[in-house]
């Protein structure tokens, strides 16, 4: 019995014999030839250097360890400087205005012995506060007083030497007259024939000299123009004209 012959199978030597996936290709895939070692290495060098030579506005030197930790001290230090400042300024005006509100309550309540404590200097163990204090209607210690009817309270502060000629506030009212349209016509009077207030038109005339004042630019003879609304006013507009 005679063995059937083997089919034997020749390795395709021309490009257009070459078969994938079933279909016969017209050309072979062309591989792209793989890097040595030293071709690599020349590509990544070519790549590195072309980044280098990319322009950079400012390479900043790496600064020592110890020179960063001192600048950070310093930068902190400035900061806490700065910010302590801010809330001290804001400390200090909150305490202000917290003893002006202290001082016009215990004038409005008649309360001489908190008035006391409040504007006793510190040397005397008091708060040393401001007898001519004003909140931001331009209130006075003497003006709630007065105005409450607190005789005890205003004389006590007229005696301490607390402001009122040419003292008003924002609706152009004097002590003397809060107290009048309060119904306190002794208060008022005892406010007017407080010291300064008893001389006679004529004597006072006499007695005060013409100043001139820059601020107002106008003339005037009160003693206590520095104080008065007119003043104030025209130095607030001047300040803001400034800012």
């Amino acid at each position: 019995m005679s063995r059937p012959s083997l089919i034997t199978f020749t390795p395709a030597t021309d490009p257009s014999d070459f078969w994938k996936d079933g279909q016969q290709q017209s050309q072979a895939e062309e591989l792209e030839p793989a890097l040595d070692g030293a071709a690599a290495r020349a590509f990544y060098e070519a790549l590195i250097g072309d980044e280098s030579s990319t322009p950079e506005p400012q390479r900043s030197q790496p600064e020592p360890a110890g020179e960063r930790k001192r600048k950070k001290r310093r930068m902190m230090r400035e900061a806490t400087t700065e910010a302590s400042g801010g809330h001290g300024q804001r400390r200090s005006l909150e305490a202000e205005d917290k003893m002006t509100h202290r001082i016009l309550r215990a004038a409005q309540e008649g309360d001489l012995a908190e008035l006391r404590r409040l504007l006793d200097p510190h040397e005397a163990g008091g708060a040393g506060g401001n007898i001519n204090a004003r909140d931001a209607f331009w209130w006075t210690p003497l003006m709630c007083a007065a105005r409450a009817g607190q005789g005890a309270a205003v004389r006590y502060l007229l005696g301490r030497g607390a402001a009122w000629v040419g003292v008003c506030e924002l609706g152009g009212r004097d002590a003397a007259q809060l107290a009048e349209e309060a119904g306190f016509p002794e208060v008022a009077r005892m406010v007017r024939e407080s010291h300064g207030e008893t001389r006679s038109p004529g004597n006072r005339s006499q007695s005060l000299s013409t100043q001139y004042c820059e601020t107002c630019d106008a003339y005037f003879q009160d003693s206590n123009h520095c104080t008065s609304t007119a003043h104030l006013l025209s130095l607030s507009s001047r300040e803001i004209r400034k800012g």
